[in-house]
């Protein structure tokens, strides 16, 4: 993690408008860029990416999947351990009950049919 030194978290979009002529045909512009990401409200927001910036803005997108991915190995890895060294939880056997009783409701009463 330590080597990967800036990132953005969010998406790089490409899109295009789309211009119905007079005529009827249909004209599609150059695709133009653009970065989706979370604001610190979780609102989206975007921001337009130039032509010459675009390669760039790639290389930082894919450092924060990669980053994300080492991120999750990172946490089930420490779960893993975490759980190996005592932190599972130990089963209990019911205690045994006195012979031709049962628990019910709280309490213990002799099977239907038995007298006592």
């Amino acid at each position: 993690m330590d080597k990967i030194p800036a990132m953005l978290d969010g998406t790089l979009m490409v899109k295009h408008n789309r211009v119905r002529r007079k005529d009827g045909s249909v004209h599609v512009s150059a695709g133009y860029y653009t970065f989706q990401y979370r604001g610190a409200d979780g609102r989206r927001k975007w921001k337009r990416v130039p032509r010459n910036a675009k390669a760039s803005v790639e290389r930082l997108v894919r450092a924060a999947s990669r980053y994300r991915k080492l991120d999750r190995e990172y946490s089930a890895l420490l779960t893993e351990l975490s759980l190996a060294h005592g932190g599972k939880k130990k089963t209990i056997k019911p205690a045994a009950t006195p012979s031709g009783l049962r628990k019910h409701r709280g309490r213990f009463a002799r099977h239907r049919g038995q007298r006592g």
